[in-house]
């Protein structure tokens, strides 16, 4: 094999994340946001999710959790445990079915973790063939459609919606909520931790809703992707009503509204380039 140059040997020390090769210490797990607290990126992207990012977000009533499966190795398990300590995050929210590759390897390390999945991505829905996703501890069932989100606590309990006058008080409902948000496939779900005193709030949107850098950056919905635009188009505006300052999507890039709050007439317009892919009409009048 021909030898590196110098030149070439620094730039692959630079770009590497191994501190045996760069001298640095690992980069993960890393902060996503210093407005937002126990929010981290894992790292370990696998090619078998094509590429997406798993997080870890520890919530005051369910403790850790793993949103979307690192590339399972003891590297990985290192960082994770690094914030959880031994016994790992207790639950994993599987957001689709392209991001689920290696959950059985974690629930092997972790066995208490509870692993959450919506039952839409299975049967012909269930491209990986991976039979074992209708087993997993949590199988969401009930569905959202186009004028009324669907909203779970973490154990799969159907629970009002959070921003509705009818809904329970405010202390009453968990910190971190789960949101049917089909689409981009039927069983999209995505992980909305509610703002705090100490925090902003937090939409983790699988392949529903991210920032790209393309065209001078954007919102965007991965349109070319996608099971169901139509679908898709009603979702996200319902998504912009809930109270967030951060996208954290599988693709693509994090969009950090902090350290200024957001407001429901910006998160419309933001989201117009996502619907206009979709072949949605302006949403801005609603």
């Amino acid at each position: 094999m021909e030898r590196l140059s110098p030149s070439e040997e620094e730039l692959v020390a630079q770009l590497a994340i191994n501190p045996k090769f760069n001298g640095r210490p690992h980069p993960f797990p890393l902060r996503v946001s210093s407005h937002v607290e126990d929010m981290y990126f894992v790292g370990h992207h696998s090619e078998k999710t094509f590429g997406a990012v798993p997080y870890l977000l520890k919530s005051d009533t369910y403790g850790w959790i793993m949103v979307d499966t690192p590339e399972f190795s003891k590297s990985a398990v290192r960082a994770v445990e690094q914030l959880t300590g031994p016994d790992g995050p207790s639950y994993m929210l599987l957001t689709h079915v392209d991001d689920t590759t290696g959950h059985n390897k974690w629930k092997a390390q972790y066995p208490n973790l509870k692993r959450i999945f919506h039952s839409g991505d299975l049967g012909r829905h269930n491209w990986l063939g991976d039979a074992t996703l209708g087993e997993v501890e949590v199988l969401l069932q009930e569905t959202s459609n186009e004028k009324n989100l669907q909203f779970f606590d973490l154990n799969g309990a159907s629970i009002a919606d959070p921003t509705s006058s009818k809904s329970r008080s405010s202390d009453d409902i968990p910190d971190v909520v789960l949101v049917h948000t089909p689409g981009h496939s039927p069983g999209s779900t995505s992980l909305w931790r509610r703002p705090k005193d100490s925090s902003d709030g937090v939409i983790f949107t699988g392949d529903t809703y991210a920032y790209t850098t393309r065209d001078g950056g954007r919102m965007t919905s991965f349109p070319r992707y996608g099971h169901d635009h139509g679908l898709q188009s009603q979702i996200l505006p319902l998504l912009a009503k809930l109270d967030w300052s951060l996208v954290a999507p599988g693709h693509g890039h994090v969009r950090d509204y902090s350290p200024t709050t957001t407001s429901l007439e910006q998160r419309l317009e933001d989201m117009q380039p996502a619907l206009d892919e979709l072949g949605s009409q302006s949403v801005l009048r609603r």
